[in-house]
């Protein structure tokens, strides 16, 4: 229902958008592991080392997943961020926590939080989009559904595999009505897009619109572009603009 969100932006349905947040919350790293040698698995090693993880451990391992939701459902780039990324718990040198207020190209402003260090959270994954004429409400524990508000109206739910939803959702439906479709089968649909993208440029003819939407390598470069920016947000304490980064 990802999808469906998105193509409720682009039809206008909300209005302009305005206002957007987007959280991904999770547990593992809720307790020192690093004190505790039967927990650090070599995954976990490497991981919240700094100088082999990368910058950031929590923005390179879940924010990444945040901001790609954040951009697939918004249509829009970041433009700039304010950023405080670091450890929530004393004595640890890998980031766990990121708290991140951004601005999107074309107007609309927001929110991301994301952290590892919230002990018993299990990958709460959320995001909330809001305009002019209502708002978009989708969680990751109901995958199946979108929320659909307006002011003085009730709530719209919708779910997938419905007739009336929009055509890039139903290309990802693959079940009647009422059987839920979940984790697995959204690996298999950029799958399946991604296939589309190369069957066409080898057959030399144009992909099927809906596939084009598939993040592809630009879409990780802005990644990395966000997470930089917010790292030099939180060293500077001010805004950083991730377009001069991109």
């Amino acid at each position: 229902m990802v999808r469906e969100a998105r193509a409720a932006i682009e039809a206008g349905e909300i209005g302009p958008l305005t206002v957007v947040h987007v959280a991904y919350v999770q547990g593992s790293l809720g307790s020192r592991v690093e004190d505790k040698p039967e927990a650090m698995s070599s995954r976990l090693k490497w991981r919240l080392d700094p100088a082999k993880g990368g910058l950031s451990h929590v923005l390179g391992d879940i924010g990444t997943h945040a901001h790609q939701l954040l951009t697939y459902v918004s249509g829009r780039r970041t433009e700039a961020v304010l950023a405080d990324v670091g450890a929530a718990l004393p004595r640890r040198q890998a980031h766990d926590t990121a708290s991140v207020i951004f601005r999107l190209e074309g107007g609309g402003r927001g929110v991301m939080f994301v952290t590892k260090a919230a002990t018993g959270a299990e990958n709460a994954v959320s995001l909330e989009a809001y305009g002019e004429a209502g708002g978009v409400a989708w969680t990751h524990a109901s995958a199946n559904e979108l929320r659909v508000m307006r002011n003085n109206r009730p709530a719209e739910l919708r779910t997938r595999g419905l007739p009336t939803l929009h055509p890039l959702s139903l290309r990802a439906t693959r079940l009647p009505p009422g059987h839920p479709e979940a984790f697995i089968e959204a690996f298999a649909n950029i799958y399946a897009d991604f296939a589309d993208l190369v069957a066409a440029r080898r057959a030399g003819r144009p992909p099927d619109p809906l596939a084009v939407l598939t993040p592809g390598a630009v879409a990780g470069a802005e990644g990395l572009a966000f997470i930089e920016a917010c790292i030099e947000s939180t060293v500077k304490g001010g805004w950083v603009d991730v377009r001069r980064i991109g």
